[in-house]
Formats: structure tokens, sequence, C-alpha cells
């Protein structure tokens, strides 16, 4: 968000400039499409809600010194070949909300140092012929958006000419179905595809072929049900990868065998039910997966991560997972967040979270567990935030949170306990944030939080005490304010 404000900000800071320097010229309703009268110095030049049905060949061709054109909504159908010829200077072109029904072989011809081409919101555009970009070899960036195009497959000649460009976007083009073989081979510079609710269905073996320096590719909302083996074959430089709100139900064995540099992949809203034993086993720097949010996942099968030794954050909140078997995270020695919340889990195999040396922070809420059984945390040595609140836990084991030296952060809020035992927290030497609001507490045995010389903060609102009692055990060094705080709610002590 930050980047797409600073490019922003640059681009109108540029105008600005175009129009001190040269002189810019805005057209709106009710003038007239004349543009031999334009000065030649003129450096920016724009058209906006002025009916210009035909841009015949050559209208511009005085503005040798033109920066900056645009046309948004005037209705324009047809721009003559060579309409441009003679704007040599330009850098940056707009066609949005027109009447264009294709993009034609001449149409931008002569325009050797365009930089940025945008084509948004035409609703009748429904072609674009081979060989439309020949002549811009200096184009950077495409952005295809909000049209019509009914291109069925994207193929080999479309983008040929285009030897410099860097980004290209289809956004919301309706029947953009199939990717074809050697689609970009003639655009190798390449660093960003950006393919977002264009109904793409099929990736053909060696779509990809050329992109050797591609850095982000995004697929989001497609109609994607399978990732076939070797989908992405070619791209070695990727570093990012979205699939989100892809209709993806299957992912063959060797469908990203060649992203060895990629470093994060994003796959929410996904449809596959489960995970396939070494799915992501050849993707040794991935530091980010990210499977959540409205996924269908229900099990994580052990070994599901071996491999994913770079990864350091793992998203599976806001799936139906109600089983995690024995080693399901084994191998993710660098991980260091795991977000398991708003799941189905209703308790915890043995070893559960073995294999993390490294985790931080693990996030459990919004699930449906009851218990937490001992020992099932005690090889999380690392763990700093311990996150279990809104779920049904009435009994905490004991040993629960034996191994946990390290955390600092325990959220139990929102559960059934009944009754604090003297031995549950005994372990948490170094707790300083302890959230037990909105349980159904009635009983703090004795000496329950001496151990925690560390404490800060407990929260105990909306329980069923009714009196602070002395056999609660707070040491002198936690009674003093600054080291601890109790938020007790309606009570009296």
């Amino acid at each position: 968000m930050f980047l797409r404000r600073y490019a922003r900000f640059l681009w109108i800071i540029s105008e600005i400039l175009s129009a001190v320097q040269g002189g810019a010229h805005y057209f709106k309703s009710g003038d007239e499409f004349k543009p031999k009268d334009i000065p030649s110095t003129a450096s920016a030049v724009r058209y906006t809600g002025l009916p210009v049905p035909v841009v015949p060949a050559l209208s511009f061709s005085h503005l040798l010194l033109c920066q900056s054109l645009g046309f948004t909504n005037t209705g324009t159908e047809i721009i003559e070949g060579d309409a441009f010829q003679g704007m040599g200077q330009l850098r940056r072109l707009s066609l949005t909300a027109t009447n264009l029904t294709s993009i034609h072989s001449n149409m931008f011809n002569g325009l050797i140092s365009l930089e940025t081409l945008t084509i948004n919101s035409n609703k009748q555009l429904r072609t674009i012929e081979e060989f439309s970009f020949s002549d811009l070899v200096t184009l950077n960036t495409i952005q295809f958006s909000l049209n019509a195009i009914k291109i069925s497959n994207l193929t080999r000649g479309i983008l040929t000419g285009a030897t410099s460009l860097r980004k290209i976007t289809f956004q919301r083009n309706s029947a953009l179905t199939t990717i074809k073989k050697d689609a970009f081979l003639d655009t190798p510079n390449l660093v960003g595809i950006n393919f977002q609710r264009s109904k793409t269905k099929t990736i053909e073996p060696g779509a990809w072929n050329g992109l050797t320096r591609l850095k982000d590719l995004h697929l989001i909302d497609s109609h994607l049900e399978i990732l076939h083996n070797k989908s992405f074959a070619g791209l070695y430089a990727l570093i990012s990868l979205t699939l989100t709100g892809s209709l993806i139900q299957k992912i063959d064995p060797d469908a990203f065998s060649d992203l060895h540099s990629l470093e994060t992949l994003r796959a929410q809203r996904i449809r596959f039910m489960n995970l396939d034993i070494n799915t992501f086993s050849s993707l040794k720097n991935l530091q980010e997966l990210d499977l959540s949010a409205g996924g269908r996942l229900q099990m994580i099968r052990k070994n599901t991560f071996q491999g994913l030794d770079s990864l350091k954050t793992l998203r599976l909140y806001g799936n139906r997972i109600s089983n995690l078997e024995k080693g399901a995270f084994l191998g993710l020695t660098a991980l260091t967040d795991l977000q398991l919340h708003s799941n189905a889990l209703t308790h915890f195999v043995e070893n559960s979270f073995d294999g993390l040396p490294s985790l931080i922070q693990l996030d459990l809420r919004e699930n449906r567990i009851t218990a937490i059984q001992s020992d099932i945390f005690s090889n999380l040595t690392s763990l700093k935030i311990l996150s279990i609140g809104r779920n049904f836990i009435t009994t905490i084991e004991s040993g629960a949170f034996r191994g946990l030296e390290s955390l600092q952060s325990l959220a139990l809020s929102q559960n059934k306990l009944s009754c604090l035992a003297n031995e549950n927290f005994a372990p948490l030497i170094h707790l300083q944030f302890l959230l037990l609001d909105s349980n159904v507490i009635d009983k703090v045995e004795k000496n329950t939080f001496k151990p925690l010389v560390r404490l800060k903060m407990v929260t105990l609102k909306q329980n069923r005490l009714e009196t602070l009692q002395e056999q609660l055990g707070v040491s002198p060094q936690q009674s003093r304010g600054e080291f601890l705080r109790f938020h007790w709610g309606n009570f009296s002590a």
C-alpha cells in the first residue's frame, strides 16, 4: 500500500513539473477536439468527457515534447494507425472508459519512448491484435483492467516488441481462460505479472518460458482447479506467488519444483481439503506460507511441511482443521509464527507441536478445545506468546505448560475455566501478562500466582469471584503496583 501511494505521489509530482515546464492542456465536455491547435511546447494533454469518436492519423505529430496523453470517457471508437506518430517523447498514455472495440497493430506506431500504457474500463474492448505493441521498445508497464477482452488464449505475438516490459496487469477481464505456451517469450525482462479475476483456467506447459527474471506472479480469483506438475516451470527467480481465491482442489507433487527462490506463497480461500505430504518440499527458501481465510483444510498430516527449512510464518487460520497428526510440523526449524485460530480443533495428540524449536508465537484462538493436556507444549522452549482464548477449555492438566519457561504472554480469556489450581502456572517463570477474563472462575487456590515472579498484569474480569483473599499468595515483588495490576471487575476485595 505504501509503495502504491509513493508511486502515485511521484506521478503527481511529475505531472505538476511537466505542467510548469511545458504547459498542460486539459479538455472537457463542451470543448472541441482540435489537436492541431495545441501549442507544440505542450508537455501534457488530457481529454475528459469530450466526445472524440475518431482519433485521426497524425493528430499529434507536432507535439514533439509531450510526455503524457490521456483519454477518459471520450466515447472514442477508432484510433487510426499512426495517430500518435511523431510523439517520440511520450512517456504515459491512458485510454480509459472509451468505446474502443480493438487494439490494432498500427495503433501505437511511433511511441518509441512510451513507458506506461493504461487501458482500463473499456467495456466494448474485445480483441488485441498480434504485434500491437511492436513499436513500444521502452514500455515498462501495461495495465488492462475492467475491459471485456475476449482473448481466450494469451499467446506469443500479442506482446511481441515490448522487450523492455517489466510489469503487466490483467485485472477483471472476462474471458482470458488459457495462458498458452511461450506467451511471454518476447518479454524476457518481466518482473511482475498480475492476473486478477480474469477466469484463467489453464496454464499450458511452457507458459512461462523465457521469464527468467520474473519476481512476482499473482493469479488471484482464477478458475484454476489443478496445479499440474511443472505448472511454474522455469520461474527460477520467482520470489512471490499469490494464488488467493482460486478454485484449486488438487496440487500435483512437482507443481512447485522449479521455484527455488520463492520466499512468499499466498493461497488464501482455496478449496483443497488436504495437503499431500511434501507438497512444498522443494521450496527451500520459502519464508511465508499463507493457507488461511476461508479455506477447506481439514487436517495436517505428518511431514506435510517437511523441507521448509527457512519458513518463518505459517498461516492456517480460518480453515476447518480438526486434526493435527503427530509430527504435523516436523522440519519447520526456523518457524517463529504459527497461526491456527478459527479452526475446528478439539484436542491435541501427543507431540502435535514437535519440531518447532524457534517458535515465538502460537495462536489457537476460536477453536473447540476443551482441555490443555500435560506436556502438549513441552518442546516449544522459545515460545513467548500463546493465545488460547475463545475456546471451551474446562481443564488445565498438571504439567500443561511444562517447558514454557520463555513464555511472556498467555491468553486464556473466554473459556469455561472454573478453578485455578496452584500448579497450573508454576513453570511460567518469565510470564508477564496473564489474561483470564470472561471465564466462570469461582475459585483461585492459594499460591496460584506466587511462582510468576515477573508477572505484571492479570485480567479476571467477568468471572464469578466474590472476594479477593489473602491466600492468593502474591509475592511482595508482585504486590507493588508498578509490577502487577489485578483487573478484577465487579467484586469486593
